[in-house]
């Protein structure tokens, strides 16, 4: 299992503070609206400005998938990819666009974001095509219960969520994510050769620590 990491920090990032919000991130879309109102998602996530690091550090985790293809089997011809944290859906559709052989899970936790995304960002004609499925699920537990070696690749876009912890310097990922239980069941589903790529956002020195400790 190969492992990838964008990673972002308080000191580095372009985020605002507000009194309503303690942290907030710039817009960002790999999702475009043409003129007739239909959502487009053949606009690349950016390469540049304050977006650009952690969908590069995620897309990384797809170039890497690919470069390995020697390690893999050769009937693996229709690679799966999860996003966990998928959102309104604009980065798994982008990537059901860009590769047309992948078949993309989009694992969202929000009810209201899920139906937002079917009603607002076109997910629901992607459902149609068979190539994506949109997961109202517990990212961490819809790994957990992943068949073994289903996936090829996952992707990690989760927010801690927890104030304590993201006071301490910790946004993103959940602490959860960066201990031992998870790094096995993603091991576990992901196929030889496979990649988990994980957004990584805070402290560089608390995220080592953790996952050290986890290691050690």
């Amino acid at each position: 299992m190969s492992i990838c990491s964008s990673l972002s920090t308080h000191e580095s990032s372009p985020a605002c503070r507000s009194p309503n919000a303690h942290f907030q991130y710039p817009p960002q879309s790999c999702a475009t609206v043409d003129a007739a109102g239909k959502v487009r998602h053949d606009w690349p996530p950016p390469t540049s400005g304050p977006t650009a690091t952690f969908s590069q550090g995620l897309a990384l985790g797809v170039a890497v998938h690919a470069l390995g293809h020697d390690r893999r089997s050769p009937s693996v011809t229709t690679p799966r990819i999860a996003v966990l944290g998928g959102g309104a859906g604009v980065l798994p559709a982008f990537l059901h666009h860009a590769l047309p052989a992948a078949r993309i899970d989009s694992v969202e936790l929000c009810p209201d974001v899920c139906a937002a995304s079917r009603a607002l960002f076109g997910i629901d004609a992607l459902e149609d095509g068979g190539r994506f499925t949109l997961h109202q699920a517990d990212a961490l537990a819809w790994i957990d219960a992943a068949e073994p070696a289903s996936l090829d690749v996952i992707l990690v876009d989760l927010e801690s969520g927890d104030v304590g912890v993201e006071a301490r310097g910790l946004i993103a990922p959940p602490a959860s994510v960066l201990e031992r239980p998870f790094a096995l069941a993603a091991e576990r589903s992901l196929s030889a050769g496979g990649v988990l790529a994980v957004n990584t956002l805070g402290s560089p020195e608390l995220i080592e620590v953790r996952v050290r400790g986890e290691t050690e």
